[in-house]
């Protein structure tokens, strides 16, 4: 029960519209002048950013990703605290570690008043929670926030403090370069035989964008011991990106007779590959570029496994809708899936997944791509 209500109450990204940005305010002149959030790559380029008290012991550093991708792209804003023991409650949807993004409710609000669904967030009274182990003030703990690009255009994203005041900005642009966006596909529930333990059938979709989820309830630990597990990274280590540019060795993907074989080296979770991953497409070596959904048309499909423990090979029996591609028999299919182990949303909106604590730390992971002929 705890598991269901952390899904339908888990924090929300920020989004990108433009100038009227959700999650984003527009230019203000009556805004004083503070802190530029810079760009950083590395650990060391945010433990170099000057530190900013917020009170109570707590220091933070800020940074960001990027301040430029292309639409229906994201990027992570990161904040770095030390001395700060993260709640188990959290009863803001805005929050990144002990700070706020700045945003509108009213264009999330007014987005969903029109669409005609009712979604369930914290901002309706109910907590979202996420047990936190003792002795994380003495870490140096890193916390995430996504920010999703969806429509063309500059805005300011702030970090302000829980009574509204501001610490540092940052503008950022929406632009409209090239991008081969993530789609999600449909799982297909199995009944009969083939509802076995790991046993999945998905199908590919035409349109639909969407991008990983990052729990922002579970920091990661730079620096710091956590149930007597010591760890220190490098300066040097790269920053978790929200997608990474380069597939990793760990998560291997290969099709064979219909067939999609993933194999995890971190493990895979229970809920299903149609929550845990996302998709892009090429036909004949040509990226499918997919469109958005109407927000009333936008569902997810998924399945629990049954098995509390993840697992380190899952196999998925693909029933290609070949037409949602433009695709026909003997075409050249092409296929590379990203790992959301915290789930993924819609790019305009969406609900937030639960994540697994602080068992395994699981950032968004590219595959290969593999390539395959239509049947």
């Amino acid at each position: 029960m705890l598991r269901l209500l952390l899904r339908v109450t888990g924090l929300l990204p920020v989004f990108l519209f433009g100038p009227a940005a959700v999650g984003l305010a527009a230019d203000d002149d009556h805004v004083p002048q503070i802190a530029q959030i810079p760009v950083v790559r590395a650990w060391g380029d945010l433990l170099n950013q000057k530190p900013i008290a917020i009170g109570g012991g707590v220091l933070i550093r800020l940074g960001i990703e990027s301040k430029k991708a292309p639409v229906n792209s994201g990027i992570l804003l990161y904040c770095l605290t030390e001395g700060f023991q993260p709640p188990n409650n959290w009863g803001r949807s805005d929050l990144i570690g002990p700070i706020a993004i700045s945003h509108s409710q009213r264009d999330l609000t007014g987005l969903r008043e029109e669409a005609g669904n009712l979604i369930l967030t914290s901002g309706f009274g109910l907590e979202a929670f996420q047990e936190q182990p003792p002795g994380l003030s003495k870490c140096t703990l890193l916390f995430l926030h996504e920010v999703y690009f969806v429509g063309k255009g500059k805005s300011k994203v702030r970090a302000v403090t829980l009574e509204d005041k501001p610490l540092a900005s940052g503008e950022l642009e929406a632009t409209d370069d090239a991008y081969h966006p993530w789609i999600p596909w449909d799982q297909v529930p199995a009944t009969g035989k083939q509802a076995k333990p790991r046993k999945f059938i998905a199908t590919n979709r035409g349109s639909g964008i969407a991008l990983p989820y990052v729990m922002a309830l579970r920091p990661i630990v730079y620096q710091g011991a956590v149930k007597g597990k010591k760890v220190e990274r490098e300066p040097s280590e790269r920053l978790p990106r929200l997608v990474p540019n380069e597939p990793s060795p760990g998560l291997r993907v290969s099709v064979s007779h219909g067939i999609v074989t993933i194999k995890s080296d971190a493990g895979i979770n229970i809920w299903g590959p149609g929550y845990l991953f996302l998709t892009r497409w090429w036909v004949n070596g040509k990226p499918f570029i997919a469109d958005q959904l109407p927000f009333s048309e936008r569902h997810r499909t998924g399945g629990i496994g049954t098995s509390e423990a993840p697992t380190h090979s899952l196999q998925v029996r693909l029933q290609m809708d070949l037409k949602a591609l433009g695709a026909k028999k003997g075409d050249k299919i092409g296929l590379q899936l990203l790992h959301c182990d915290d789930g993924w949303e819609w790019v305009e909106a969406g609900l937030s997944f639960i994540p697994k604590g602080w068992q395994t730390e699981v950032l968004p992971e590219l595959s290969n791509r593999v390539d395959f002929v239509a049947e």
